[in-house]
This record gives structure tokens, sequence and C-alpha cells, in this order.
């Protein structure tokens, strides 16, 4: 089909290294208005984001993940250790997208606004990863106060993202994964 939407959704890759050209405020001003526009059950917009540019931060973030990572899985370790940044790639910025500890239903709202925060990226030509380790975060108090999260709110999901200069090819997808009724 020759949509570009349907496109952007296709390509849109989980990119693992970024080069330093910096994503303007305009840029991320735009991608956090999309994100907004996810739909959320009654229209509650429970999320909240952070956005991290301060690369001290970022780097004292990725290490300590990095460790608790080799910590909890043995395995990642020789991976871990051979790139210069395992969790955020390089990444000069990171938004944390957080949500209320008390709604079990805003885990839902907040993948759809992290999936639409990915999906505009793509079509700006920005690459974006999700990371899950970043979860490991919330045993460094120092860290967490750093990152002054509002009360009653904890981590959904972390994004890297960055300008690529490759974009990753998609791998084959299933298609035995439906049931047709």
């Amino acid at each position: 089909m020759d949509n570009e939407t349907i496109k952007t959704i296709k390509t849109r890759r989980s990119t693992r290294g970024f080069n330093q050209k910096e994503i303007s405020k305009d840029v991320v001003k735009e991608l956090l208005e999309c994100a907004r526009y996810a739909p959320s059950a009654m229209n509650r917009q429970p999320w909240r984001f952070i956005v991290i540019s301060d690369k001290e931060l970022i780097s004292e973030m990725s290490e300590h993940i990095k460790q608790k990572a080799i910590e909890k899985f043995p395995h990642v370790k020789e991976r871990a250790e051979s790139m210069k940044d395992p969790i955020f790639y390089g990444s000069g910025l990171l938004v944390m997208i957080l949500r209320p500890k008390d709604d079990e239903w805003a885990m839902f709202d907040c993948s759809a606004a992290a999936e639409n925060m990915m999906l505009a990226a793509r079509s700006l030509e920005i690459g974006s990863v999700p990371v899950g380790f970043a979860k490991f975060l919330e045993d460094d108090k120092d860290i967490m106060a750093k990152l002054d999260i509002p009360e009653g709110y904890e981590q959904h999901i972390t994004l890297a993202l960055g300008y690529v200069d490759e974009w990753p090819e998609a791998p084959e997808r299933s298609s035995d994964d439906t049931i047709w009724i």
C-alpha cells in the first residue's frame, strides 16, 4: 500500500545507535504533543513525561542500569561490557513516560503514548528504542531524586531518541498469529 502512515508503521525500528545531531526543543515538543494524542481510558491522559538531555545524568543512569542488568542477567555481561553505551546507545535524549501507581489501566494508555511518540519520531527521521532495563533505576535513590518523579507516579517506559546514520532492516513478520472466526 502506498500510504505514509502505513509506511511509517512498517519502517519504525528499534534503533540501537544514534549520532550526535541534537534534536531541537521544538521537535521534542512536537513528539510530546503526538504522545498526548494517544487514546486513553475515559480521556484521562494519565501520563507524565520527563525529558532528559543532560549527558552526565544519562551516562550515570546508563552505568547504573548496566551494572544492575549484569547482576540480574549474567549472560548479558560480555555484550554490556563490549559497548560504549549498551543501555541508551549514545542517545542524547531520553523521554521517561510515567504512569500513576494506583491506575491499573494506565499501562495501556502510556504504551499507546509511547508508540505514538516513536511513530512520530520515525516520520521525522528520528530513531527510537524503548528501554525496559531503565526500570532498574528505581532502586537508586540519588538518580530518582534527580528525576523528580511526581508523588504517586512510577516509570512506565523510557524511550531513547536520536538521529541515526543508518536504519535497520525489518525482520520478517509472522502471519500465522491470527485466528479468523
